[in-house]
């Protein structure tokens, strides 16, 4: 229930703090930053920088090459305790997930691509260290996440 808790207040806070970090670009829709993830060289990377005004640079996560719904969860997860990324999208059933940077927060491209891949590298350590029932248990408790759209 905790978590459920917590989840639903992250969501909220990011919902509402969506309007606090926009930049220059006050009609910048999620449509267009999936156009841009879209059309994104992701370099044999998991994620990417897809645009940046003055006040934010924003980065896709392709969930196109992530299957497990497990590693997905655990990567959104673990995007929510940090002090750098913005989650602007949550929904695991998209190509993308979308997350923000404050440019005042000077971190690089590189910086930022290498915590998300940490990210992705740490739950797929857990993962190996769970047995099938394990896992289904595990993905059961996390339904709220599994089936958001």
């Amino acid at each position: 229930m905790g978590f459920l808790m917590l989840f639903l207040f992250s969501t909220a806070f990011a919902v509402s703090q969506n309007k606090h970090y926009l930049g220059t670009e006050p009609d910048l829709p999620a449509a267009k930053l999936l156009q841009n993830a879209a059309k994104a060289n992701f370099n044999g990377h998991m994620a990417a920088q897809i645009y940046k005004d003055d006040k934010n640079t924003y980065y896709a996560v392709n969930l196109q090459k992530i299957k497990s719904n497990y590693l997905k969860i655990r990567l959104l997860e673990q995007s929510y305790k940090s002090k750098y990324l913005v989650s602007i999208s949550a929904n695991i059933k998209a190509d993308y997930l979308l997350f923000l940077v404050n440019n005042t927060l000077k971190k690089s491209n590189t910086q930022i691509v290498t915590l998300l891949e940490s990210y992705l590298q740490k739950a797929k350590n857990e993962a190996l260290t769970m047995n099938a029932e394990q896992m289904r248990l595990w993905l059961l408790s996390h339904q709220k996440l599994r089936n958001n759209d």
